[in-house]
């Protein structure tokens, strides 16, 4: 058979610019109509981050001035259209809004654990890490302290223990008055041994209206760890149209190194997080237990608010098989509890019309 000649490109030029990143994507497609395809069906793809980069330029501070009061267990936070409630007994944010919408309605809060998969259920090891399922909620908080750092910033730092696995976990939260939260998650693993994570991350409540989803990562069908097939791009979607039906509902459409996400409502107000560099995210309007314990998709009632988990990853979907310990994810797709793991990510209020914005904005 007789080899295909090398293909050459003539790529531009393309000067570094900070923060800005540049991916080069080929795609391999039928030059005319076939018995089995149209013309122009793509048949295979691939993409490349060029070497181009700049590392990004230190952010200038826009932040205005911040207002801050303590009541009991409750510290407020405002500043020019945006308001925050953190209750520093249940280590929380309850409360965030922006021109009058409000975003949030709990969390972030700690969580390890995903709906259990067809892979997980056939490993038959779900006793080994099953622990991880209730440690987010069974986060015993030792010490909360709200700290004013300049007057247009302040910094909440809870820290606990969890005690099943015998670890600790601290959550930081910087506060800025232009409505800026920054949020660190750092977890100290337990002198011996611990089970294996199927997650390490972050779940937040967010209110109703915020259906609109726009990602700058990979898509727009879901990705894992073990499963990161699809380009690197900008995607806008709806929660809704991102659930991916099952026989049996379980994990599903998560979406891997993502720049930031963004979830608006019908006007163009919502949330935007943005990795430090990069997350693991996924949206539902069902939380995870209900997802358990449903039988079939059709049994899931649809709630208005979204289940959004911000993480640093969740294991790899697994499967060499499905009915053994090799239905498991492979070693280097495990998060192992026995090492720490930290991230960083930024939330912001937003205001404007996600369908065309582009990668670089943020």
């Amino acid at each position: 058979m007789k080899e295909a000649p090398p293909i050459s490109m003539t790529l531009p030029e393309l000067p570094a610019e900070p923060g800005r990143e540049y991916w080069l994507t080929l795609s391999f497609r039928t030059k005319g109509r076939t018995l089995w395809a149209e013309k122009g069906h793509e048949l295979s793809w691939e993409q490349f981050q060029l070497p181009s980069k700049e590392p990004a330029r230190p952010a200038r501070s826009i932040s205005g001035p911040l207002a801050m009061t303590r009541d009991g267990g409750t510290a407020r936070f405002s500043g020019r259209d945006f308001a925050l409630t953190f209750d520093t007994g249940r280590g929380l944010i309850t409360g965030y809004v922006y021109k009058n919408v409000r975003l949030l309605k709990r969390g972030p809060s700690p969580d390890f654990w995903r709906a259990m998969t067809d892979n997980d259920i056939g490993a038959r090891r779900s006793p080994d890490y099953a622990v991880w399922r209730d440690q987010g909620q069974a986060w015993v908080i030792e010490d909360v302290s709200v700290d004013r750092v300049d007057e247009a910033s302040a910094r909440i730092t809870v820290a606990g223990r969890l005690d099943t696995v015998g670890a600790r976990l601290t959550m930081t939260y910087g506060v800025f008055g232009n409505g800026d939260i920054t949020v660190e998650c750092a977890y100290e693993p337990p002198g011996g041994q611990a089970p294996m994570m199927p997650r390490f991350g972050t779940e937040l409540v967010l209110s109703p209206g915020l259906e609109t989803i726009a990602w700058y990562g990979r898509g727009p069908a879901p990705t894992y760890v073990d499963r990161d097939y699809e380009r690197v791009g900008l995607h806008v979607s709806t929660v809704d149209q991102q659930w991916n039906e099952y026989s049996k509902p379980q994990e599903n459409s998560n979406k891997t190194d993502v720049r930031w996400v963004a979830l608006v409502n019908a006007d163009g107000i919502g949330l935007l997080a943005v990795g430090s560099p990069l997350l693991s995210v996924s949206a539902y309007h069902v939380p995870k237990s209900e997802i358990e314990e449903a039988d079939y998709g059709f049994k899931l009632a649809r709630h208005a608010e979204v289940w959004l988990n911000l993480d640093l990853g969740q294991m790899g979907v697994g499967g060499v098989d499905s009915w053994s310990q090799r239905a498991l994810p492979l070693p280097q797709y495990r998060i192992e509890g026995n090492r720490p793991h930290s991230y960083r990510y930024r939330l912001s209020p937003v205001e404007g019309d996600y369908s065309a914005r582009t990668a670089e904005a943020f």
